[in-house]
């Protein structure tokens, strides 16, 4: 095919996975020539809104659209990356091509739901990336590379990481204000050796913010309580305040 007019013609399904810059316009132009019941499947790493918008538009058309997320890399994965979909076509995507071999999770009818939990947990992974590459070009400076790669990997492997997940929401709560403080000195202690600290920076403010929100002492008095817990709560203060 020569051109997206042409390929619309005679397409079925058609595949959008383009940079991300221009998901929105390509998938507003695939809109404009969808024909009924055409089912378009919007990979792009997209935010919730971007792929509503494009689902809003080729659902005016009479299409369908599903909202798919790689969650993994197709250099590990290949043709078995998970996908996770959602969109009002994004059941007769999964019943199309789970047979082919995809691997497939539903998230619902709702265009976007997909795209919100694959943005979130890019926040998870690129920030543990730059986190895990300020910290070993810091280690390397400061030539104990092995020994700070043994001291961040042994605890993690000795333990689930959802257990570590739950834990750092848990002791969040209580320890941010502390922990600032203490992420202030280690950035200092990366500018000695030459490194300047990007992620520790930004990881002393995430604490600071968890600390201004004042739920310390709340949740100091109780007995017990859960992660869900102090994510409530963050999220109930959070409302309260003003949009940035």
């Amino acid at each position: 095919m020569d051109s997206l007019h042409a390929l619309m013609a005679r397409a079925d399904i058609v595949f959008s996975a383009v940079v991300v810059a221009t998901a929105v316009s390509v998938g507003q132009s695939i809109a404009a020539l969808v024909r009924p019941r055409m089912l378009v499947v919007d990979v792009n790493a997209s935010t919730p809104r971007a792929k509503r918008e494009v689902a809003d538009a080729v659902a005016a058309n009479g299409g369908a659209f599903v909202d798919a997320n790689l969650m993994g890399a197709v250099s590990i994965y290949g043709a078995t990356v998970p996908l996770y979909c959602s969109g009002d076509g994004a059941a007769r995507f999964a019943e199309l091509f789970a047979p082919l071999g995809f691997t497939i999770e539903l998230a619902g009818p709702q265009a976007g739901a997909a795209a919100a939990v694959k943005m979130l947990r890019s926040v998870v992974t690129k920030g543990m990336e730059a986190l895990i590459v300020e910290a070993l070009t810091a280690a390397s400076l400061a030539g104990v590379r092995s020994e700070a790669l043994r001291g961040i990997c042994e605890p993690m492997d000795a333990t689930r990481y959802s257990k570590f997940v739950d834990m750092c929401v848990r002791t969040d709560v209580l320890h941010a204000e502390r922990r600032a403080v203490e992420m202030d000195g280690v950035a200092e202690g990366l500018r000695e050796i030459g490194l300047q600290p990007i992620m520790t920076e930004a990881t002393a403010a995430r604490l600071r913010t968890s600390a201004g929100l004042g739920l310390r002492d709340d949740f100091a008095a109780r007995q017990t309580f859960s992660a869900d817990d102090v994510l409530d709560a963050y999220a109930a203060r959070m409302a309260e305040l003003p949009r940035p």
